[in-house]
């Protein structure tokens, strides 16, 4: 019967899983199919299934189980461009370094995928973004590789953010009082185009206060191996 609920998420009838779930709680939540190729929780990031995520975590659902290939529902989550689902598995405390057998962290795959709104959510919540994978590569050397530059930029930014920051608290974590958005916003050498990128896409630049900053008139007047 769990196999089902699996079969449901991960088709996308959402529908039918959560009458599943709604019907019967299981005990083996994390059970996954033959291959080991994810669990229901695992599948629901995939889709982007808000709803279905919520349910099964109240039911027990492992935030860091993996699948064959080292996988855990953020690396789904990341890999396949769901911000809101990436926020909630934070909220509920899943491990944001967690590696595949590739080695690779969620920011690496939110890195080679070109996802930038991803990347900063993950740099807020304090993912590591020095991590080696099994080919020596950091999150920014490949979105280098891939060509996505504006990523790269907005790591080396934040990289050189932490490396001068005076205080220890925002080496601890990121998130708090959205310091590495502030500090962007507020070092002069910092390149112009990761302001534009992230102005023009509104993602959320704040100061600490928790106001947004106006950018642009400060600026004015100065299948692969990845896939999970």
């Amino acid at each position: 019967m769990a196999f089902s609920l699996i079969d449901a998420v991960r088709c996308g009838d959402k529908e039918t899983a959560k009458k599943i779930l709604m019907n019967k709680k299981y005990t083996a939540i994390d059970i996954q199919g033959s291959k080991n190729d994810g669990t229901a929780l695992f599948w629901a990031c995939c889709r982007g299934f808000l709803d279905i995520l919520h349910i099964l975590v109240i039911q027990g659902a492992s935030l860091n189980s993996k699948t064959a290939w080292g996988a855990t529902p953020i690396h789904a989550a990341c890999d396949n461009n769901q911000p809101e689902i990436v926020r909630l598995l934070i909220k509920y405390g899943c491990d944001l370094n967690e590696k595949t057998e590739s080695g690779d962290t969620p920011l690496h795959l939110a890195c080679y995928r070109g996802f930038p709104e991803i990347v900063q959510i993950l740099i807020e919540a304090g993912a590591n973004f020095n991590i080696f994978n099994s080919k020596h590569q950091i999150p920014s050397d490949i979105a280098y590789v891939q060509g996505y530059y504006t990523i790269v930029n907005y790591l080396q930014a934040v990289k050189q953010i932490v490396k001068n920051s005076s205080s220890k608290a925002k080496h601890r974590r990121l998130s708090d009082h959205n310091c590495v958005t502030c500090c962007l916003s507020q070092d002069p050498n910092v390149p112009r185009e990761v302001y534009e990128y992230w102005t023009r896409n509104d993602l959320g630049l704040q100061n600490c206060s928790g106001k947004e900053n106006n950018l642009s008139n400060q600026q004015n007047k100065s299948t692969h191996h990845r896939n999970v």
